[in-house]
């Protein structure tokens, strides 16, 4: 199913906008990203790729026209893998949500969405998505509950319940390991992109 929002995106920038009306602080909380309306999201996210372990794959979020591509290149050794991530510093918030969903065109590869609670490192909770290689527009519901606790690759069985409230960044990563910490066995090296329309939250009722 193609999704359609049904309002405006605002863009990050008017987020403490005192002449806001209360339609548009509540349409704050529920578009983290529209990178149709507004490219310049691309700039709040960073490279974190599996160089930082002495492998040597590369990404990037990239503007294009309508979208934004997490493109790169992933190399299955070493750590194999490349992902993306932005903090929240206030511009946006999770709380009250139970996910988020993320309007997306794939390459037929196994992606994961990536979140992390509060702005320090450690624990990252992870889902894996897999859109298909169709050039189709689709929907991608990315639950709290299904997100796996994991830190080097790992499962952390004791971790922290994944709070909205608490969620500080948010990320996308290609990997040769699923979200469980196994190989994905359709996993390739080479060239990848992920077209990125817009990340939006999910609320109880979505």
């Amino acid at each position: 199913m193609v999704f359609t929002p049904s309002h405006p995106a605002i863009r990050p920038e008017y987020a403490r906008d005192p002449t806001l009306s209360s339609e548009e602080k509540h349409l704050l909380n529920e578009v983290l990203f529209d990178f149709a309306r507004s490219p310049l999201g691309v700039r709040e996210f960073a490279a974190v790729d599996d160089r930082v372990m002495g492998g040597s794959s590369s990404s990037r979020l990239l503007a294009l026209d309508g979208c934004a591509a997490f493109a790169g290149e992933l190399v299955l050794g070493g750590g194999g893998f490349a992902s993306v991530r932005a903090e929240a510093h206030g511009r946006w918030s999770l709380a009250e949500t139970r996910g988020v969903r993320i309007r997306c065109r794939g390459d037929g590869r196994v992606y994961k969405a990536v979140v992390r609670m509060d702005e320090r490192p450690g624990v990252s909770y992870q889902c894996d998505f897999w859109p298909p290689a169709t050039g189709e527009l689709v929907d991608v519901d990315i639950e709290w509950v299904r997100c796996v606790p994991s830190w080097r690759g790992r499962i952390v069985p004791d971790a922290e319940k994944l709070a909205g409230e608490r969620i500080a960044s948010f990320g996308l990563m290609a990997s040769k390991f699923d979200h469980h910490g196994v190989p994905v066995p359709t996993v390739r090296g080479g060239a990848f992109q992920l077209d990125v329309i817009m990340v939006s939250a999910l609320r109880p009722s979505a």
